[in-house]
């Protein structure tokens, strides 16, 4: 996935995450659950991806908009 579009997530401290849409292979078990997105370690581009599909990433983009505001500044 590393030839994608990917936008950069921050919380302004430092910490990011790198997310991007995807379409998924019929042979994949999400497919057919609606659209999907990914998700990684800014700093680990190369590392894994986690693929979040329908509502899930309804959740990411909560979440996303958690770490921007600083929500989990305490977790850290």
């Amino acid at each position: 996935m590393r030839s994608r579009q990917w936008r950069r997530y921050t919380n302004g401290g430092g910490d990011c995450v790198d997310m991007t849409p995807v379409s998924l292979p019929p042979e994949h078990p999400k497919h057919g659950r609606g659209r999907a997105v990914a998700l990684r370690d800014s700093e680990d581009p190369d590392g894994p991806v986690l693929i979040f599909t329908g509502s899930e990433d309804r959740s990411v983009w909560f979440f996303g908009r958690g770490i921007e505001s600083g929500a989990f500044e305490d977790l850290i």
